[in-house]
């Protein structure tokens, strides 16, 4: 296989992974939306939001953010040597 083959693979896998981890932070975010769209109640009838939960969904969301952005300087990467267009971490059209 030639290193350029071998590019466009990584290349094509990268963009797959890119495209899973984009959706995978759109629900993410989704599920933090609503949970600071729905109070619970707590002492004598004061609503709050479950910070403790929201910490937790932001550190995910951290998380899936840092592996984004390793996908798209991977993807970029090999992009350069297959070629193919590059991408940012913003465009979540990928076709």
């Amino acid at each position: 296989m030639s290193q350029r083959d071998e590019a466009l693979e990584i290349y094509s896998l990268g963009r797959d992974l890119l495209s899973a981890k984009l959706i995978e932070r759109d629900q993410w975010e989704g599920i933090r939306w609503k949970l600071a769209k729905t109070p619970r109640l707590i002492n004598r009838g004061l609503v709050d939001m479950d910070w403790h939960q929201a910490i937790r969904l932001t550190l995910i969301l951290s998380v899936i953010e840092r592996e984004i952005y390793s996908l798209v300087d991977e993807i970029n990467s090999n992009a350069e040597k297959c070629g193919k267009p590059c991408v940012d971490a913003t465009n979540a059209n990928l076709d």
